[in-house]
């Protein structure tokens, strides 16, 4: 179905930032919201407050970037999905979750 013209459209640019790259304060800005890595492939407690401080300032929304305990490889090899890994990633999401 054919989006009428002069209905409002948005898209949301999204970026997964917090693990470290040292380009965060360039990107936040110029998106609406970023996943904040949890700590697992990359990323650390103070990284993801700051992070989250700086996207707040730049008024860009704020999600959770959990990944498995794998810094060597940056979470990208392949992990069976055991129940030690599942409460990993919920040790994740948990840990950091506002209060």
């Amino acid at each position: 179905m054919p989006i009428p013209n002069d209905s409002p459209q948005t898209i949301d640019l999204n970026c997964d930032v917090g693990e470290g790259t040292g380009q965060d304060a360039l990107l936040i800005p110029l998106v609406s919201s970023v996943n904040i890595a949890c700590g697992g492939h990359a990323g650390s407690h103070a990284l993801m407050r700051d992070t989250v401080a700086l996207a707040a300032h730049h008024g860009v929304a704020v999600g959770a970037h959990p990944g498995h305990r794998d810094r060597e490889h940056f979470g990208r090899i392949f992990f069976n999905q055991a129940t030690a890994d599942r409460r990993w990633r919920d040790h994740q999401l948990t840990e950091h979750a506002p209060r």
